[in-house]
């Protein structure tokens, strides 16, 4: 019986062992990150030529972002946020400094759309630049259902007076919003004509009634877009890239331009974003976080 015991006080302190070691393996890359965004094939690649195993995880918004990174209940070693979260991140102390030597491909000299890029980034970034790698940028749009009699007349003739007002839209139309305070706020400043950048309770008041006396049928994420596709919404405010996404997916799948049963309208007055490729401070792999920023920089 005492032997029996042993072996079982064994066994379990070798399972607790491998534990440990799988938990701290050096080769690895946990990746916190949006659903959708990295091609499976460009990370198989990655690990293919460095050894390094990618582990993701996936949020989908940034203060899902940035409350998993305050946490620090698992240390990420790479996160993508956008751009107003990479800010806060920053002034949170959260975040390490890029070590640029590390980057091979980082070359905004010879590279005209990087150093567009730079430009805007050092305007909003101020003092912090060295502390993010812009990745990927894009604007919103209203993706609308072209299956809804007149809706596409109302909002290529309307804009944002058919997104906000039932008044220019056909009747029954459902209206699918982003559901992210920033984005919300901002499109209905561009709806009163207002600058979206301006934070004042003036502001914040004129904001929250316009979304308050607007009868959206829902407020959602990925759920939006698909929403349109299934011909459950109408009208969704969000990121073009979802739009794009849609499109090709449903191209991929066969169907013509013809079959396509959505489009997006862009006002001239809309909104863009930034997301930026960030280490957190307490990163554990920080060489395999800058070796994947600079397999992402590669032409």
């Amino acid at each position: 019986m005492a032997n029996v015991k042993k072996l079982y006080l064994l066994a379990i302190l070798v399972l607790g062992l491998s534990i440990l070691s799988g938990c701290n393996r050096g080769n690895e890359l946990l990746l916190l990150n949006w659903g959708e965004y990295l091609n499976e094939e460009v990370i198989e690649a990655f690990e293919k030529e460095t050894g390094y195993v990618v582990v993701q995880d996936i949020a989908d918004s940034n203060e899902l972002f940035y409350s998993k990174i305050k946490s620090s209940t698992t240390a990420y070693d790479l996160v993508v946020p956008s751009e107003y979260m990479v800010h806060k991140m920053y002034e949170k102390d959260l975040l390490q400094q890029i070590d640029y030597s590390k980057l091979t491909n980082y070359d905004p000299v010879n590279n005209p759309y990087m150093e567009g890029v730079l430009g805007i980034q050092s305007e909003m970034f101020e003092g912090n630049e060295n502390y993010a790698i812009p990745y990927f940028w894009g604007t919103f749009g209203i993706i609308y259902n072209k299956q809804k009699a007149g809706l596409e007349e109302a909002i290529l003739e309307h804009g944002w007076n058919a997104y906000f007002d039932s008044d220019y839209q056909p009747e029954g139309t459902r209206v699918g919003m982003y559901n992210v305070p920033r984005f919300a706020y901002s499109a209905a400043l561009l709806y009163q004509g207002y600058n979206p950048n301006e934070v004042s309770d003036e502001m914040i008041d004129l904001a929250y009634d316009t979304l308050s006396n607007t009868e959206f049928t829902e407020w959602g994420f990925d759920t939006l877009k698909k929403g349109i596709v299934a011909n459950n919404l109408d009208l969704a405010f969000s990121y073009t890239g979802d739009f794009l996404d849609m499109l090709y997916t449903r191209l991929d799948a066969g169907d013509t331009l013809e079959d396509i049963t959505f489009d997006i309208y862009i006002p001239q007055d809309t909104i863009a974003f930034m997301d930026m490729l960030v280490i957190p401070k307490k990163a554990r792999h920080v060489d395999a976080a800058h070796a994947f920023i600079d397999f992402l920089l590669r032409p």
